[in-house]
């Protein structure tokens, strides 16, 4: 590389969107040394979930960046679904998901976190 070209630079990185996806993106760059600003179009949080489930191929891609585990322990296993439109519940179903078997991962059970 020679000096003072435009590698030499620091790169940074801005994303648009705090959700799942660009948090994760944040935390991958940031391991690597890449600065990243995260920017949404919410002025605050949002008060729902963006991610309701925590999926094992999530896990695995969390885990790789040291924080699965840490999931996992905290997470509560899938075992039923409500749904409604807040101020009423519409339905509600109630069973263990379980994708132990067939599934080659060491976190094989999709999760929830409170």
């Amino acid at each position: 590389m020679m000096k003072g070209s435009a590698m030499d630079r620091q790169t940074s990185v801005l994303i648009v969107g705090d959700g799942p996806t660009g948090l994760t993106l944040a935390l991958t760059l940031r391991r690597h040394g890449i600065a990243a600003r995260v920017i949404d179009k919410l002025d605050a949080p949002a008060n729902l979930s963006k991610a309701l489930v925590v999926w094992p191929a999530s896990l695995e891609v969390l885990s790789g960046l040291g924080v699965g585990a840490e999931f996992a322990h905290a997470g509560v296993p899938l075992q039923a679904v409500v749904f409604g439109d807040g101020a009423e519940r519409l339905a509600r179903i109630v069973a263990r998901i379980e994708m132990e078997h067939g599934i080659d991962s060491a976190h094989p059970q999709p999760i929830l976190l409170p």
